[in-house]
């Protein structure tokens, strides 16, 4: 996420500089903020916006992926599983 703050010019314009500039609350604010609107740097909506395009492309012609596999960077997180579905998935 540090990253991400300074890709969007946001306190600073290194890593260091950001976690010096940003306070807690404020780093949590920028979190919840990601959370409801998405990336705040705007290489990573343009990948967004990219991989909707591709996916449109390919339903045109008979494919049946989703939008995330066409993102080529971001990966939706991974959801928590329980200890029961891990063993079932890996066993």
């Amino acid at each position: 996420m540090w990253h991400e703050l300074v890709l969007a010019g946001i306190g600073g314009k290194t890593v260091a500089e950001a976690k010096e500039r940003v306070s807690y609350q404020e780093y949590l604010s920028w979190l919840s903020f990601r959370r409801q609107h998405g990336p705040l740097a705007m290489q990573l909506r343009q990948e967004r916006i990219a991989a909707a395009q591709m996916f449109q492309l390919s339903k045109l012609h008979g494919g049946k992926g989703q939008v995330d596999d066409f993102m080529i960077w971001t990966k939706p997180d991974e959801q928590e599983i329980s200890l029961e579905q891990a063993l079932e998935k890996w066993v």
